[in-house]
């Protein structure tokens, strides 16, 4: 008998088609409770990496908008702070010139 008329499902050595070196079972067939659980542990991880991606995009965005916070403020206490050196400026010289 021709190797290409064997059965596929039979050993070689027990009368079945030779494919290549040794012989190769398919893998034992996955039960619904495996499949339910692969495709439930698939969804978690998925789930979770896009959490993780929009997270970040979060973040991102919250220290872009905490630093332009950070400048405005900075530069509104530097004009506050020049405005209270000119006006300390202007009473120091005035009672200097009242005790004068």
């Amino acid at each position: 008998m021709e190797n290409s008329m064997k059965p596929d499902d039979v050993p070689p050595s027990q009368g079945g088609k030779y494919v290549g070196f040794g012989y190769s079972m398919h893998g034992p067939t996955r039960s619904t409770s495996q499949e339910f659980f692969g495709s439930a542990m698939s969804s978690l991880a998925s789930g979770w990496s896009n959490l993780s991606v929009n997270a970040t995009k979060i973040a991102s965005k919250a220290t872009e908008g905490a630093m332009k916070i950070s400048s405005v403020a900075t530069q509104k206490v530097t004009e506050i702070s020049e405005t209270v050196t000119e006006k300390v400026t202007i009473i120091f010289n005035c009672y200097c010139k009242l005790l004068n």
